[in-house]
C-alpha cells in the first residue's frame, strides 16, 4: 500500500468561512468608514465605529470577542491619511457592485485596455497631425486634434488625471514638447504613475491587514476556537493564495508548511501580488507587464514554484500519491496557470486525487464550469468518472468529510461522491 500525501490549497474562501474580514467588498467598506472618523491622541477606534454597516458585521461578533478589540489609533490614522490621493481607491470606492477580488482584478484589467486604447489613439493623433498644441475630448464640432471617448473610458480616464475635466483637454504634463508643441505621448511614465498608485492602494491593504485584521486572531471565541478541525497531523503540505496566516494562527500550522504563492502582508515589507493575470492581445504594452501577477512575483521573489516539486518524478513505482484539496479556491481563469499545473501533476500517476470544497449548488455549478473552460471537458469527464476528481459540499466538519472519502492507499476505492 502505497504512502499518500494530502495537500491543502486555500483561497479567499476560506479566511471568509472562518468570518475574517477579507473580502474585497468588506474592505472597500470598511475604508469608506475610515474616511469619515475623526481621529485625535485621545481616540478610541472601536470595532462598531471600523465595521459599521460592513457586510457580515454580526457574523464576525458571534467568531470573534469584537469588544476586546483595540485598535492602534496612530495606524488608523495612518491608513486614513494614504486614502486621501489614492486614484485606484476611489475608482474602486465608486464602483460598488464589485464583491470580490476578482471582480478587483478584471476591472483593473479592463482599466488597462481603456488606456492601452487610448495610448494607441494619442500615438495616432501625433502621428497624423504635425502641430498638435491641445487634445480636445468629444468636441462640439471637428477641429483640431480630438480624441472620442465613451461614457466609462471618459469617466476612467479623468479619475486617473489623464483627462483635465475641467477644460476637458488630454493632461498636457503627460507629453514631450518643443516650442509648445506636443511630440510624442510619455505612456512610460502614465503607467508607472498608474502602477505605482496601484503599489500605494496595495500598501494600504497591508495596512488594514497588518493593523485591523490581525486583531481578530488573538480575540476568537472559545467556542468557535476548540470547534476548529485539527487538521496538523492529516495535512502534509499547504499552499494559500491569501496574504493572511489563518492557517498559523487558528489551525497552529508550522509556518515552514506553507508556501504563500501571492505573497503575505508584513509590518515592515509586504510582497503582496494584486494584479491581472496574463497579457492577452488587447494589452500588447511592456508598460503593462509591471501590473501582472506573474512580473510581481518575480519582482518580489515570492513562491512562484507552485508544485514545482511534485513533477520530478513521473513513475507509478516511486514518490506518493496526492490528494490535493481545495477550500475557498474560486478556480476562475485568473489563476488558471496554477489550476492548469495542478491538473498536470493529477494526472502524472493514476492514484492521484483532486477534491473541491464547495458552498452551495451554485458554487459548484459555478466552478464546475471554470473548470471545463480552462481544464476541458475531456479531463474533467475522464477524472470525474474515476473518481479523481470530487466535489463535496462545506458543512461544520468539511475536512472530517474529506478524510472519510480520501484513500489511504493506492488500492483504495472511493465512496460516492457527497453533496
Amino acid at each position: 500500500m502505497a504512502q499518500r500525501d494530502r495537500i491543502l490549497i486555500i483561497g479567499n474562501g476560506f479566511d471568509l468561512y472562518h468570518e475574517l474580514p477579507t473580502k474585497y467588498s468588506q474592505f472597500i467598506e470598511v475604508l469608506k468608514n475610515l474616511e469619515i472618523i475623526e481621529i485625535t491622541k485621545d481616540t478610541i477606534i472601536t470595532f462598531d465605529d471600523i465595521f459599521k454597516d460592513v457586510d457580515k458585521f454580526s457574523e464576525m461578533k458571534s467568531r470573534f470577542n469584537t469588544e476586546e478589540m483595540i485598535f492602534d489609533e496612530i495606524k488608523i490614522a495612518e491608513l486614513k491619511s494614504n486614502l486621501i490621493n489614492n486614484k485606484w481607491y476611489y475608482f474602486f470606492k465608486e464602483n460598488i457592485e464589485f464583491e470580490n477580488w476578482i471582480d478587483f482584478e478584471n476591472e483593473i484589467k479592463e482599466t488597462l485596455i481603456i488606456f492601452n486604447s487610448i495610448t494607441k489613439s494619442i500615438k495616432n493623433i501625433l502621428h497624423k497631425n504635425t502641430f498638435v498644441y491641445e487634445i480636445f475630448i468629444n468636441p462640439t464640432y471637428e477641429i483640431g486634434a480630438y480624441l472620442y471617448l465613451n461614457e466609462k473610458a471618459l469617466k476612467t480616464a479623468s479619475n486617473f488625471n489623464l483627462i483635465n475635466e475641467e477644460n476637458e483637454l488630454i493632461n498636457e504634463n503627460y507629453f514631450f514638447k518643443i516650442n509648445e508643441s506636443f511630440i510624442k505621448f510619455k505612456s512610460d511614465v502614465f503607467f508607472e504613475d498608474l502602477f505605482l498608485d496601484l503599489q500605494n492602494f496595495i500598501s494600504i491593504f497591508n495596512i488594514y491587514l497588518n493593523n485591523v485584521l490581525s486583531c481578530f486572531y488573538p480575540n476568537i471565541d472559545s467556542s468557535f476556537s476548540s470547534s476548529l478541525e485539527k487538521i496538523n497531523l492529516d495535512i502534509n503540505k499547504f499552499y494559500t493564495f491569501n496574504y493572511t496566516p489563518t492557517l498559523e494562527n487558528l489551525y497552529n500550522i508550522d509556518s515552514d508548511k506553507v508556501s504563500y504563492l501571492h505573497g503575505k502582508h508584513h509590518i515592515d515589507s509586504q510582497n503582496i501580488v494584486l494584479g491581472i493575470d496574463e497579457i492577452n492581445t488587447e494589452l500588447i504594452n511592456d508598460k503593462i507587464f509591471m501590473f501582472t501577477k506573474y512580473y510581481q512575483k518575480l519582482f518580489n521573489n515570492t513562491d512562484y514554484q507552485f508544485l514545482s516539486e511534485m513533477k520530478i518524478s513521473t513513475s507509478k513505482y516511486d514518490s506518493a500519491d496526492k490528494d490535493f484539496i481545495l477550500f475557498g479556491h474560486s478556480l476562475a481563469d485568473n489563476d488558471q496557470n496554477y489550476l492548469l499545473e495542478l491538473f498536470n501533476v493529477t494526472k502524472q500517476r493514476d492514484q492521484n486525487t483532486i477534491t473541491i470544497l464547495y458552498h452551495n449548488i451554485n458554487d459548484k455549478s459555478q466552478k464546475l464550469k471554470n473548470l471545463l473552460k480552462i481544464i476541458g471537458r475531456n479531463d474533467i469527464e475522464f477524472l470525474m468518472k474515476k473518481k479523481r476528481l470530487i466535489f463535496i459540499a462545506i458543512n461544520d466538519n468539511p475536512f472530517e468529510t474529506v478524510f472519510k472519502i480520501l484513500p489511504t492507499g493506492s488500492n483504495d476505492s472511493y465512496a460516492p461522491e457527497i453533496f
